[in-house]
């Protein structure tokens, strides 16, 4: 024991990190569901943080029901026909079907029983190619997939 001197030091001190390894992996400390403190990948949340401002600016990341395509808002007329309504896609689901709906210069992401913009349409049912709107009793419009608008 003599010629190691630095092993009578080391090997106590290997033993005891072996005991807390030992420990640490029994605990569950290599577990991936653990949210680290710093996560450069990771996005931020929608919740604002305790320590931040109420002055200092924010962003919220929400969907825009109704996009347009210019900064000047046109007014919408309650008559399709004025500018052609057009439908541009649909996510068909069993439940909760969505349509987008483009009108003069402005989009609208629909589902069932939304109105189109400030009008009087209403989306009435979504299919895999159609959307059928009505406005009042008699009024009804099916929009194609790939003609546009057609009046009933």
């Amino acid at each position: 024991m003599k010629r190691n001197k630095s092993l009578k030091y080391l090997l106590p001190i290997l033993v005891i990190w072996l005991v807390v390894l030992f420990i640490f992996v029994l605990s569950g400390g290599f577990d991936s569901d653990d949210i680290s403190a710093y996560n450069p990948t990771s996005t931020p949340s929608a919740s604002p943080q305790e320590n931040s401002d109420q002055n200092e600016p924010s962003v919220e990341v929400l969907p825009k029901k109704i996009r347009t395509d210019t900064n000047i808002k046109d007014n919408i007329s309650n008559d399709p026909f004025d500018s052609m309504m057009n439908l541009t896609g649909i996510v068909y689901a069993d439940i909760n079907s969505t349509a987008i709906i483009e009108w003069g210069d402005s989009s609208y992401i629909v589902q069932i029983n939304d109105a189109i913009g400030d009008s009087k349409w209403v989306v009435k049912d979504i299919e895999l190619d159609t959307v059928t709107l009505q406005s009042g009793e008699d009024s009804i419009i099916v929009l194609n997939i790939s003609d546009g608008a057609e009046s009933n």
